[in-house]
């Protein structure tokens, strides 16, 4: 296990559940997974190592202990947020590492539990897949703090679920759980708490399985980025890479002789 961030307390750690499977554990328990300022950071730099490993096939993201998180660390905005200059010192890194998780080239299955709240719904929302528990509680408090909730924080939870459902998280600051989430199209299915580990982590190792290029294309397709231009043309490249693969022409051959075939992501 490797730990980023400045204390062991307040921390992010990077673990491998199995082969080319790797966990993000946001972890502050005591605090319900706030994400200190050291976690940002520390987030930013474990998700940037993760982009060179090449045996990387997908990443579940999750709090430590009984939570998700329960968003940034309110107790240090006195001091990292007290005037626009350090807010916007304070929101870069915040940035980059909500950017790093978005740029993983490999899946990423987000594993809800306890309360998601303000900048961890927002971590939750760039995962390309979320299992919640069927307990789990959603909430944007945004409102009761007196700051705006980030405009692209917005636009990916509407993305990713409901313009209507998102603003009346924002507007009325209410939580909703884990049904009225998959109701709104944040998440496939909620499950009853007991069942979720397990659940993440046969469905991170059917993706495992997989080959690597298919996932790639596929998340570049699934992007509200492939709507644009650039975007769309990326999405079509990467599945014209996997018809000239060497992963894909090795498929074909074992298919002829029934044989199974482990992809290389060449």
């Amino acid at each position: 296990m490797k730990l980023f961030g400045d204390t062991p307390e307040a921390s992010v750690r990077l673990s491998q559940d199995a082969p080319g499977v790797l966990r993000v554990t946001l972890h502050q328990p005591a605090l319900r997974n706030a994400i200190a300022a050291g976690m940002w950071r520390g987030l930013g730099q474990a998700l940037e190592a993760l982009r060179s490993r090449h045996d990387l096939r997908v990443v579940i993201l999750c709090g430590a202990g009984r939570d998700f998180s329960s968003g940034a660390d309110l107790s240090e905005f006195l001091t990292l947020r007290r005037d626009p200059a350090a807010t916007e010192a304070y929101n870069f890194h915040v940035r980059a590492a909500v950017a790093a998780l978005a740029a993983l080239p490999v899946p990423v299955v987000a594993e809800i539990r306890g309360v998601c709240m303000g900048a961890g719904l927002a971590l939750a929302a760039q995962a390309d897949l979320r299992c919640l528990a069927e307990d789990a509680r959603l909430a944007i408090p945004a409102a009761r703090i007196g700051v705006a909730y980030d405009p692209d924080w917005v636009t990916r939870l509407v993305a990713a679920s409901r313009a209507e459902w998102v603003g009346e998280m924002i507007y009325a600051g209410r939580a909703y759980g884990g049904a009225e989430a998959v109701a709104q199209g944040f998440a496939a299915r909620a499950l009853p708490e007991a069942s979720l580990a397990g659940h993440v982590q046969a469905l991170a190792a059917d993706i495992a399985r997989g080959a690597p290029l298919t996932m790639r294309a596929t998340k570049l397709a699934l992007a509200p980025a492939a709507r644009t231009p650039e975007g769309a043309a990326r999405a079509r490249a990467a599945a014209r890479a996997c018809d000239d693969s060497d992963d894909y022409r090795r498929a074909i051959d074992a298919l002829g002789r029934k044989e199974k075939v482990e992809f290389k992501g060449q």
